[in-house]
């Protein structure tokens, strides 16, 4: 497993940057998904001390120590500003969950094309924009935007899914758990402006945990080296 993937799927640290109070908000309802996980949980707010019992930073930079895992729950333009942030730290892996780039028009694939600058070669990957994120039973990894309680997540199993609709994945795992049929993974690679299904296809070929590969795909990144 690459570094990357292994930030992704099995992190010791996830931060998620634009934590909020608000138990409406998206960033609330995932740090209550997340705080099953044995992993540290780190809320990102400059306005806040504490969110949910956990210690909240400023920034990114502000964190101590290593970031494996950082989840961007912010607005598109600001998204970038703290990938920047992200990169620069040396953060392992970033998942930005908003929406308004390269599916949104010339100035959003203005914006993405911004995104594959920054991450080339910087040493961090990037899972998105515009993602559900991760699902991880086995490692109790639950980034998905709708709360568990709402959506019932299934047991760990053997069949892994990569979807690049969030849609088509909380489908698929909401009849997962009605027939108790167990997951290894669930990733939404979104908009796939780096981490792509080709890449996600040779890791869960080569994974003991996984038995069966499900994938939903709108397009292809590299026709080739998917076949």
């Amino acid at each position: 497993m690459s570094r990357g993937l292994d930030a992704l799927l099995r992190p010791k640290s996830v931060a998620v940057v634009g934590a909020s109070t608000n138990p409406s908000k998206i960033s609330n309802v995932m740090l209550r998904n997340l705080a099953a996980g044995d992993f540290r949980i780190i809320p990102v707010n400059p306005k806040e001390k504490e969110i949910l019992g956990f210690e909240c930073f400023p920034s990114i930079s502000s964190v101590p120590g290593e970031v494996d895992l950082a989840i961007i729950v912010l607005p598109a333009e600001s998204a970038v500003r703290a990938a920047e942030e992200c990169v620069a730290k040396g953060v392992g892996v970033v998942v930005i969950t908003s929406s308004g780039f390269a599916e949104n028009g010339p100035a959003g694939k203005d914006l993405q094309a911004r995104l594959k600058s920054l991450f080339a070669g910087s040493g961090t990957r990037l899972l998105g924009p515009n993602t559900m994120g991760v699902f991880d039973p086995g490692n109790r990894l639950d980034t998905l935007l709708i709360p568990a309680e709402k959506s019932p997540r299934p047991p760990p199993g053997r069949v892994a899914l990569v979807s690049q609709s969030g849609a088509v994945a909380i489908a698929f795992l909401e009849k997962a758990e009605a027939f108790d049929m167990g997951v290894s993974a669930c990733v939404c690679i979104g908009n796939k402006a780096d981490i792509e299904e080709s890449e996600l296809l040779e890791h869960f070929s080569d994974d003991e945990g996984t038995d069966c590969i499900s994938m939903y795909l709108e397009s292809f990144s590299d026709g080739r080296r998917f076949l």
